[in-house]
Order: C-alpha cells, then sequence, then structure tokens
C-alpha cells in the first residue's frame, strides 16, 4: 500500500495531469512531460475517474467474443485484390494465399479483415466452417 506522505503526485502534478488529459494528450505524451512513467499516468487517471473532453471515459466495457464476431459478420465485404506480403497493411486479411507476387513472396487475401478477427469474412467464415465439421 503507498503511503500517501510519500506519493509523488502533489497537487501541481495532479493539476498538470488533469490539464494535459482534459485536452486530449495521450498518457504517452504526459508521461514523458511529467517525467513518469506511462504506467504511472494511466493508474492515476483511472483512480481518478478522468475523463477526456468528449465525455468518453478512460476504461470502457470490454464488447464479449460473441457481440464483435456478430458485429463483424454483419459487415458488408468489399472485392478483395491480392497484397504483397510485405506491403499487407494492418487492416488487411491475414490469410496467405497460394499465389506468388512479382517479388517471388507469397500474397495476402487484401480483403479488409473483420474487426477482432484476423481475416476477413469469407476466411473467418471458412476456417471456423471446416474447423467444426466431423
Amino acid at each position: 500500500m503507498v503511503n500517501p506522505a510519500t506519493s509523488t503526485w502533489d497537487s501541481e502534478a495532479v493539476s498538470v495531469l488533469q490539464r494535459m488529459w482534459g485536452a486530449g494528450n495521450s498518457a504517452s505524451v504526459i508521461a514523458a512531460a511529467m517525467h513518469r512513467s506511462r504506467n504511472a499516468v494511466i493508474g492515476k487517471v483511472v483512480r481518478m475517474k478522468l475523463q477526456r473532453a468528449n465525455g468518453w471515459p478512460v476504461t470502457m466495457k470490454a464488447r464479449t467474443a460473441s457481440q464483435t464476431r456478430t458485429k463483424a459478420l454483419s459487415s458488408r465485404t468489399e472485392p478483395a485484390r491480392p497484397v504483397s506480403y510485405l506491403k499487407a497493411r494492418d487492416f488487411h486479411c491475414h490469410a496467405v494465399l497460394d499465389q506468388r507476387g512479382a517479388d517471388g513472396l507469397r500474397m495476402r487475401c487484401g480483403a479488409r479483415r473483420l474487426k477482432g478477427a484476423s481475416w476477413c469474412q469469407a476466411h473467418y467464415l471458412a476456417y471456423f466452417n471446416h474447423s467444426r465439421s466431423p
């Protein structure tokens, strides 16, 4: 248990934290400015129950897996063009295709991946339908 008398969060540090957090600065930026760790800043923000200027709380209730999957599967899919393995971005489906690009590397699907999953809707359903068959 931390002794309040030895706490490094004096009233001036708390006011700076409140001002910077309310202005929308990230915990990393605040930590660098205050010469503290990012975890120390996040911990203090959570304990103080600070909110952003837009009214969002620091922590939000996480969605359950079934809520994420249901919402993700209901989203529209767009036609996919294969993407080179090295040019694939985080939002691309991570399914590796049996094709090779001009650079000789495998290609990725290229479709937008589902939120909360690594694959697009087609690869996600193909995997789970295949894995559940007897």
